[in-house]
């Protein structure tokens, strides 16, 4: 009984150290820096990654976050009692291209995070059901082709207008990227020759380019069916979001194993690791401006207390528009 005791105790130390809050209290009571290289607003996936390759190129980093753990929507919470607790993600569902070579592997491979990408089904990763057929949405373009017209025979020409436009996003995706982001002529004159219904339809929404493709309501549900994960209706949503979304799955869909969480700590840690700070439940009122240019960021009072952090550079993972507006 003492030896399973033990055993038991040391596997609720385990587990309290690789809770979302394991460090809650640490980086709540971090004190403030006077000054650093580069403030981030915000610790989400997006300001932990940034803050990631820059403290690791040496610059003095600092996020700051008014939530208790860092990770935005990839983080997790637990629920239950010891013998049965379940741990449930935020907002994590599944990372497209996540394999050698794929996109998510060129942005996290350099930080080293050791991530454990655990591949969901590629026949099938996501799955309509309407009343009268089940359509299953696989890891390759020209499988999910020919399921379309195996269902619709008939629309062969508004899938191939439909597929064009996912086709000629990822062309010039692939070409930007090696361009490292830069838009310039090459890159201009091969959307003109390579993509011209792209760029026809750069300000379209979804629903306004199917027009183009086809009327029949349920071959535009299984086009459109996987638009719960940005979240808005195709009358609203950019056609070239969706497609890029699209493309996006095509590259493979996975989950990480432990859950969005670990793309956090993972990320975190790393910051830490290479000198830089994370400050939760510390959240930003505004970005200090002087002459035209950001100089640092003033945090939200704190029990009476609010402090100012100067800093060569400020960037911004919260919303744009509190941002901008706020």
């Amino acid at each position: 009984m003492t030896d399973q005791r033990a055993e038991d105790a040391r596997r609720r130390a385990d587990e309290k150290d690789h809770l979302p809050t394991a460090k809650t209290a640490a980086r709540s009571k971090a004190p403030l820096p006077q000054s650093v290289d580069v403030a981030i607003v915000g610790a989400g996936t997006g300001g932990l990654c940034a803050g990631a390759y820059l403290a690791r190129a040496g610059l003095k980093v600092a996020l700051f976050d008014s939530h208790y753990v860092a990770g935005g929507c990839a983080t997790r919470f637990a629920r239950g009692s010891s013998g049965e607790r379940y741990q449930f993600d935020v907002g994590l569902h599944y990372v497209g291209d996540c394999g050698p070579g794929g996109i998510t592997d060129r942005v996290l491979a350099p930080l080293d995070l050791g991530i454990d990408w655990l591949e969901m089904d590629p026949d099938g990763f996501d799955q309509l059901v309407f009343p009268d057929f089940t359509f299953r949405i696989p890891a390759d373009v020209a499988v999910y082709r020919q399921r379309l017209l195996d269902l619709f025979p008939q629309e062969r020409r508004g899938i191939d207008r439909y597929l064009r436009l996912v086709r000629e996003l990822n062309s010039v995706g692939k070409t930007i990227y090696a361009s490292d982001g830069k838009i310039g002529l090459p890159q201009l004159f091969h959307i003109v020759t390579k993509a011209r219904l792209l760029a026809f339809n750069q300000h379209a929404t979804a629903a306004k380019f199917l027009d183009s493709c086809t009327s029949n309501k349920q071959l535009r549900a299984v086009i459109l069916g996987q638009h719960g994960d940005y979240g808005l209706p195709p009358s609203e949503v950019s056609a070239l979001l969706h497609a890029g979304l699209a493309n996006h799955y095509f590259g493979g869909a996975y989950y990480p194993r432990g859950g969005g969480q670990v793309l956090s700590d993972g990320m975190a840690d790393a910051i830490e690791a290479a000198g830089g700070s994370i400050h939760l439940r510390t959240g930003i009122e505004r970005i200090l401006v002087e002459g035209g240019r950001a100089v640092g960021v003033r945090t939200e009072p704190r029990k009476g207390q609010q402090q100012d952090v100067r800093a060569k550079l400020v960037l911004s993972n919260a919303d744009i528009k509190k941002t901008l507006l706020e």
